[in-house]
This record gives C-alpha cells, sequence and structure tokens, in this order.
C-alpha cells in the first residue's frame, strides 16, 4: 500500500514538473453535453496515443495502458481533473447548477426587497 501511494506521489510531481494542473476549474457556462464531449475527445486522443492525453491518463490511474482505453476511463479522468471523486458526482453537481443558479437568483430577489 504505501509503495502505491508513492508512485501516485511520484506521478503528481511529475505532472507538476511537466506543468500539467492536476484539477481544473469547472466553468459556470458548462453543460452536461460539454463534459460528455470534452470525455469523447479524451478517449478518442487516448486511442491516438497523444501524449498529453497519455499524462493525464496516467496521471489518475498507475494501471493505464495495459488495455485499450475505455469511456468510462475518460470520464474518469475528466471527473478527477475538476475535483470530483466520479463521473456520477460530476454529473449530479452538473444537473443541480441550473436549480441552484434560480435558488440564488430568487434569494437575491426577496433579498432586495423585489417581490413577483
Amino acid at each position: 500500500m504505501h509503495r502505491i501511494l508513492r508512485s501516485i506521489q511520484y506521478c503528481h510531481a511529475n505532472l507538476r514538473a511537466a506543468g500539467v494542473s492536476m484539477y481544473r476549474v469547472l466553468p459556470s457556462h458548462l453543460n452536461l453535453e460539454d463534459i460528455k464531449r470534452e470525455a469523447t475527445n479524451l478517449l478518442d486522443r487516448l486511442r491516438q496515443r497523444d501524449e498529453t492525453a497519455l499524462r493525464r491518463y496516467y496521471s489518475f490511474d498507475l494501471f493505464a495502458g495495459r488495455f485499450e482505453p475505455r469511456i468510462d476511463e475518460a470520464q474518469y479522468v475528466i471527473a478527477r481533473e475538476y475535483g470530483y471523486a466520479s463521473w456520477r458526482r460530476l454529473m449530479e453537481h452538473l444537473g443541480a447548477l441550473p436549480a441552484r443558479k434560480i435558488r440564488r437568483a430568487m434569494a437575491a430577489a426577496a433579498g432586495a426587497g423585489v417581490q413577483s
């Protein structure tokens, strides 16, 4: 177990040295289709053996490259880069965004004394 943790730390240190950020900020204008398209594009680049895509893949999966990459692995990489534990968690967050924005706007309107 300790050896695996050292391997992960080594991978993260190499990525930082290469200028690859481990986490990205999720833009507010992104929607489910954009994220799905991003995962599909990553999968295509992994299958083409693109160096940057492979580096992103290896940063989250120490055993990557043993088999042909699959869409669920590309989705996992995207989710982890945005700071989520899984693709499902990222999808849940994106699905909740519109409702949260509406609640915030309503609360702001109520706080400003605007009546509907």
